[in-house]
Parts: structure tokens; sequence; C-alpha cells
């Protein structure tokens, strides 16, 4: 298992950002090098139980997953999601939107695990993961930011 952090300053109202996020549908527009296909489970804005099912693209080949939202917390714009299926099963996902002075910071606090004979590969999947979403991060950012004001 790893732990990183990858965060981000947008310039934009925290409302708009936890909004935008809270919208899980909407990670196949900022992750789209990397995701696919988001199927969200209730439609909506996600809360405790919402199911998200998920293509994503890895160096190795495609891979399909089930993430479920464990806690929400809308007046601190936090909520944690678990992946339930595939090969990063039981990884843990701590977001968090953050007021900063003319802006958000996005906070997520990733723990990684991987299951099988992968384990042996966590430390290269570790690395990919943080890079991956680093760039998705900056992709959010040049979105939310290039977006007009609501």
């Amino acid at each position: 298992m790893g732990t990183f952090i990858v965060e981000t300053f947008i310039a934009r109202p925290p409302e708009q950002v936890f909004a935008y996020l809270r919208d899980i549908s909407n990670e196949a527009q900022w992750q789209s090098e990397h995701v696919s296909e988001v199927i969200v489970d209730p439609p909506g804005p996600a809360r405790v139980g919402t199911l998200y099912h998920k293509v994503r693209r890895t160096p190795f080949g495609e891979i399909r997953f089930t993430e479920k939202i464990t806690e929400m917390d809308e007046t601190a714009r936090r909520w944690v999601d678990v992946t339930l299926t595939g090969v990063a099963r039981g990884t843990k996902g701590s977001w968090q939107v953050l007021a900063e002075e003319g802006g958000s910071r996005v906070r997520l606090e990733v723990e990684m695990h991987a299951n099988g004979l992968l384990r042996l590969l966590q430390p290269l999947i570790d690395r990919g993961a943080d890079k991956d979403l680093r760039a998705e991060f900056a992709n959010l950012k040049k979105m939310l930011e290039s977006a007009p004001q609501a």
C-alpha cells in the first residue's frame, strides 16, 4: 500500500469547484486521457452510497472497476471514496475542497492498494497513479478556470 497527496489551486469559488467534482460524471471530462467511461448510480450529485463504474486506461490496458462514496460532508466540502472491485480493490481517496484567498484548493489523499500479483509492482503503480493524477488535476484547473464565471 502506498499513500500520496495531490493538490491544486483553482481560481474559482469552493462551492463551484465542489459542485463540479461532486458530479462524478464530470470525471470523464477532466480525466479524459485516462478515464474513458463513468456511469454513476444513482445519477446526480454524489452522496453516501453513490456507486460509480469506471473504465480507466492504464499501461496494463483498460481496467473496469466500481467505486463507492462512503463519507460525504457537504459543509466541509469533503468526501471519501473506496474502490470496491478490480485490481485496485481497497484503494481509498479522501477528497476536500478548501477555501483559499482568490479561490479553492483541491486536495486528494490516496491510499493505493494493489491486489494479487500486482502487489509486487506496488511502487510502480503508486508512481504512475501519482503522475496521472497530477496531470488530471492540472487539466481540472485549466478546465474550471477557463470556463465562464457563473
